[in-house]
Parts: structure tokens; C-alpha cells; sequence
């Protein structure tokens, strides 16, 4: 729990991390896991040990002694970076101890580059030591970057699917289990958007930062372009050829509001504003 501690940090609510933590202090963490949402659907942490070859090596003949680093347990961790080598796994064992030392070392593991990425993201993130932002702004980051690149019309207008399948895509040749298994989860990275309260597992965060951001550093230092500060936030809708007549169109036709919103990927208010435009798209609602 502690390895994890400084990685958690960023993605929870400011009252939800200092409430769980002052319990890990006094001894009563029976569903600290569950309130910093580390039991996420297909996300599962602490079932595995981490080690580098060459660092096994390494600590063998400088110190007489393997042992696990700290950095290589943590959540998204995938690969070594001092060393560039892939790190291997162990189940953990409940009541057994397991010493680096005594696991087979020899694997062919294969070190794709969105894994390093993913790695110095979490890396990164450890060693900053700090809360970056507050909670409640991290998604109006995403928003503002997501409407940059476009995947979204505006702030309030993010284009799910072609997130979703530019996501899968971006981290499909990753070696992780979590992450593969994350990238099937239907609801995933909806979610981030439409549950203000909730809490989620940090590699749902990672991922998407690590496509709009590539680094920590660069998510840390955003500040988002002219076109998406609050006064002109609705002014970058995006017209790609005749989606527009395609939305008169279908209202024409009878469709509401909300199923011409989803069926042409527009929100509710650009759909209505459209209906209620110039003369030549001007629809009877």
C-alpha cells in the first residue's frame, strides 16, 4: 500500500487521501483499497513481484543481496528504466517469503516502447512527491487538451468513440495484462467524464495522459491553447463537411434533439443551435 501511496495521490480527492491515509496510520486499512478505487474492474495491483535481471545482478555483487526495488512494484510499472530491460514477475505468495535471488531470470520479454512510456509516467508521478492539482481540475485539463487534438467539438462535447478507439490503438502493443484488460472495458474512458464524484484506479488516468501528454512533465506544465479558455470555449465547433446538413437533415426527419446528438457525435446545444440557425438550416422543433 505504501509503494503506491505517492502514485495514488494526484487522482483522489483531496478529503478521500488524507481520511485514508490518517487510517493506514492507526492501523485500520480493511477497505482502503476499495475507497482509493485500487479494486477497479480489470484493473487488479499487488498480486504480483517485480524484479530486473540486471539489478538482481547488480545488487548480488555490490551488497551480497537482491532485493525488490520499490520502484519496480509500482502501479503500471513494466520495465526498468536504469537498465532498459524488461522486469519479470513473481506471484505473491501469501505465506512463503520470495527473494529475487531464487526466481528463474532468463525471459524472453519483448520491451515495447509504450511500456517504457507508460513506466517513467509512473516514475515520474512517484517522484514528484506531491498532489499536483486539484481533483476537480484534472478533467477540465483533459477536456481542454482532448478539444486541441481533436476529440472533442468543445469542453463540454467529447467524441467517445473515436477517444476510445484512438486509446485502444495508441496502447494496444503494451505487455501489460491491466492495461489490455482496461482497453475492453466498454465504459472506459466514458467514465472519467461522467462520474464528477467518483474515484478511479490511476492507470485509467496514466493512459489517457500518457496519449494526450506523452510525460508528466508536459501534463504538469499544460496550459491550454487560445482556442479553449472559457470566454471562446463554444466558438471551436468543429464543422466537417456536411455533418451540419446531415444534422438538419435528420431533424427534418422527426429525430430528437438528444438522438441526433449521439448518432452524429455533436452535443445536445450544438444539435439545438443548428436547428435554430440561419434561414437555410432553420427547423421546425
Amino acid at each position: 500500500m505504501l509503494r503506491s501511496r505517492l502514485v495514488v495521490a494526484p487522482f483522489l480527492h483531496r478529503k478521500t487521501y488524507s481520511s485514508a491515509f490518517a487510517n493506514l496510520e492507526t492501523g485500520r486499512a480493511s477497505n482502503l483499497h476499495s475507497r482509493m478505487s485500487l479494486v477497479a474492474n480489470r484493473v487488479n495491483s499487488g498480486t504480483v513481484l517485480r524484479a530486473c535481471p540486471a539489478c538482481v545482478e547488480s545488487d548480488a555483487k555490490t551488497v551480497g543481496r537482491a532485493w525488490w526495488h520499490v520502484q519496480h512494484q509500482l502501479l503500471g510499472c513494466l520495465v526498468c528504466l536504469k537498465h532498459s530491460e524488461p522486469l519479470f514477475e513473481v506471484p505473491v505468495q501469501r505465506r512463503a517469503l520470495i527473494l529475487p535471488s531464487q526466481i528463474n531470470l532468463q525471459h524472453d520479454g519483448v520491451l515495447e516502447y509504450v511500456d517504457v512510456q507508460l513506466t517513467s509516467l509512473v516514475d515520474d508521478v512517484w517522484r514528484s512527491r506531491t498532489s499536483l492539482l486539484a481533483y476537480q481540475h484534472i478533467t477540465t485539463r483533459y477536456r481542454e487538451r482532448l478539444v486541441e487534438t481533436g476529440f472533442a467539438s468543445h469542453i463540454d462535447a467529447i467524441r467517445q468513440d473515436k477517444l476510445r478507439q484512438a486509446l485502444c490503438v495508441y496502447w494496444v502493443t503494451s505487455a501489460s495484462p491491466a492495461v489490455q484488460r482496461l482497453l475492453l472495458d466498454s465504459s472506459y474512458p466514458e467514465t472519467l467524464f461522467r462520474a464528477k464524484r467518483a474515484q478511479f484506479h490511476p492507470l485509467k488516468h496514466l493512459l489517457l495522459i500518457g496519449m494526450l501528454w506523452h510525460s508528466w512533465r508536459e501534463f504538469s506544465e499544460y496550459k491550454p491553447c487560445e482556442c479553449v479558455t472559457p470566454d471562446r470555449v463554444g466558438a471551436n465547433v468543429l464543422n466537417e463537411g456536411e455533418t451540419d446538413a446531415d444534422i438538419v437533415r435528420l431533424l427534418k426527419q422527426g429525430k430528437s434533439l438528444r438522438v441526433v446528438s449521439k448518432q452524429c457525435k455533436r452535443s445536445v446545444i450544438y444539435v439545438k443551435k443548428l436547428a435554430h440557425g440561419p434561414s437555410e438550416y432553420l427547423v421546425q422543433i
